[in-house]
């Protein structure tokens, strides 16, 4: 009998069964390709704690990657190359660049990923748009509100701040960094907060941000500080760089940085309220 002459009903029920088995296919297929991003990511996360030396080995490292400037293009970028390497890191953001419910979305992630990624205060303008002499000569009570005004906007949990345009510190109840930066740093230490600056920086330069150094140079950097007495606190670094400086082909610069440091046995990443002298006070 002639395939014309069959019956429609019939027809209709193979290929039915047919477009079933397809769709099933394609299904698996990407449950199985999540399911090996997934695992991946796992297995990265496995291999970096399974390289965390001993506690009393005296040769232990500490580093503490740190991003400004945040939420902005490059945000995720950073966050995505630090989660698929297995380490941790700290975000330091900027309460008015959250000004879409996108950008606050990225603020989430971060501040919920914890204790993969940390959610720090940066203040709320950028010390007025980088108007630095106003902001640090103004009254210290007055320029502490753009920091409590970014901790409220953007739900930051603990009271950990960078001060903009300056490596300022207060640990162990004291206060040190550039003289314009002493009286805040005092007022803010006294209320409550940490204030966290850095040892080494990652530059950029441009339009664009581009990075000034290479990861090589990056990571030779890293290897000679992080054993000198250059550092505030001995074994712990903390590396300032920029979001958005990872934003385009520069990101493979930090994936490579990261991939190469955390081969050494000896380098933790932590966050920074893991960082020595720090009071961790909540909001």
């Amino acid at each position: 009998m002639s395939r014309v002459n069959e019956d429609p009903l019939k027809l209709l029920l193979i290929a039915l069964i047919i477009f079933a088995s397809y769709s099933c296919t394609n299904k698996r297929g990407y449950l199985l390709s999540q399911t090996n991003v997934i695992q991946t990511e796992a297995n990265a996360v496995a291999d970096s704690a399974s390289m965390v030396p001993d506690a009393n080995d005296t040769a232990t490292r500490y580093i503490y990657l740190t991003f400004d400037d945040g939420p902005q293009q490059g945000t995720m970028n950073c966050y995505h190359i630090c989660k698929s390497l297995g380490v941790k890191a700290t975000f330091f953001m900027i309460g008015e660049h959250a000004d879409t419910r996108h950008l606050k979305s990225w603020v989430d992630t971060i501040s919920k990923s914890y204790p993969f990624t940390f959610l720090a205060n940066h203040s709320y303008s950028h010390a007025y748009q980088n108007h630095y002499k106003k902001f640090y000569s103004t009254l210290p009570s007055h320029s502490a509100l753009d920091f409590v005004r970014a901790q409220d906007s953007l739900r930051i949990p603990y009271r950990i701040v960078r001060f903009p345009g300056n490596s300022t510190w207060s640990l162990h109840d004291k206060v040190t960094g550039p003289k314009p930066t002493l009286k805040l740093g005092r007022y803010l230490d006294s209320s409550g907060y940490d204030i966290i600056g850095w040892d080494v920086e990652w530059a950029f330069k441009g339009k664009h941000s581009a990075p000034v150094q290479s990861a090589e140079t990056m990571i030779n950097l890293v290897n000679n500080y992080v054993n000198s007495d250059k550092l505030k606190t001995s074994k712990h670094l903390v590396l300032l760089s920029h979001d958005r400086m990872f934003n385009g082909a520069a990101a493979d610069s930090l994936y490579k940085f990261i991939a190469v440091l955390r081969k050494n046995p000896h380098y933790v990443f932590e966050t920074i309220d893991k960082y020595p002298g720090i009071k961790k006070n909540r909001s």
